[in-house]
């Protein structure tokens, strides 16, 4: 069986953050009672650019963030996890970038170390 490198960063991020944050994700909002939607929007882009900050991008703002989860996971007791509120027209929504993103992107541009390109990953350039 063989296994890419994105499908082993996207059953981290499954395994590693949304098994674990999306059951309690409704009952976290609890500070945010004007959120109607409680799912999580995953705001994959094409490119694979991020901004650093999602209120960076015109016509988002932030609004704070969900209650925290706290568990003991893999040798870190109280592990912290909250998820960020944004608001777009003020429609409140809770949102996440997958950072394994930035890390293909990391593994393209150092392709000495890596030994993989852009096109290997399906990245576009820009």
């Amino acid at each position: 069986m063989s296994v890419s490198v994105g499908e082993g960063l996207a059953y981290s991020y499954y395994i590693g953050y949304l098994k674990i944050v999306l059951p309690t994700l409704a009952g976290r909002l609890r500070n945010h009672p004007d959120i109607q939607d409680t799912r999580l929007i995953i705001l994959i882009p094409s490119s694979g650019n991020m901004p650093i900050k999602l209120q960076d991008v015109e016509g988002i703002s932030y609004e704070g963030q969900t209650d925290k989860l706290e568990i003991d996971r893999a040798g870190y007791p109280k592990r912290c996890y909250t998820n960020n509120v944004y608001s777009v027209k003020g429609n409140k929504f809770v949102a996440d970038m997958p950072a394994n993103l930035l890390t293909l992107k990391d593994m393209a541009a150092d392709s000495e170390m890596t030994g993989f390109t852009s096109a290997q990953l399906e990245l576009e350039d820009t």
